[in-house]
């Protein structure tokens, strides 16, 4: 079992094309949503991490505070290792967040507590879709809603109602 964790990590490592070097080891000091943490470090550097490769229900959206507490429950207070995958619009660090071995991105939308991410339609962690297929299948977490919609279409339509 500990191999099967430490190829998962090596081929995780090599998908995303980020080095061993590339990484934050801390703490989980707040989850701010189902997709986005606050980490510091021992050297209390403070990082707001966006959980690379998937997009969970946004705060005011169905499922959103669902996701909050799926991911805080895992780990909130935790010590983590955040794998760089780079850094976003906002100025938040990209990151595959690691914990005890496990993938904590995958888990997330393993779980039925996100959806993998697309960029114009394609996803950036392909390795992540048989995980909401699973999910889906298994009507696990927001897929036991009747119609979940993706954060994607909910922020557009938040957006269109501002206009």
């Amino acid at each position: 079992m500990k191999m099967d964790k430490k190829l998962l990590f090596i081929f995780i490592l090599l998908f995303t094309g980020t080095t061993a070097a590339e990484q934050i080891e801390g703490k989980v000091v707040k989850v701010l949503d189902g997709d986005t943490v606050q980490v510091l470090d021992s050297a209390k550097n403070n990082y707001r991490v966006r959980l690379y490769g998937i997009d969970a229900p946004e705060k005011n959206q169905a499922w959103g505070q669902n996701a909050k507490k799926a991911l805080s429950r895992a780990i909130a207070s935790k010590n983590v290792v955040v794998v760089i995958n780079g850094v976003d619009i906002y100025k938040r660090t990209l990151g595959t967040i690691w914990l005890d071995g496990y993938n904590m991105n995958g888990s997330m939308v393993r779980s039925g507590h996100a959806w993998v991410y697309r960029n114009q339609g394609q996803p950036t962690v392909p390795a992540y879709l048989p995980y909401e297929k699973q999910a889906q299948q298994a009507n696990s977490g927001l897929w036991s809603e009747s119609s979940p919609i993706p954060p994607w279409v909910w922020r557009q339509q938040e957006k269109n109602k501002q206009e």
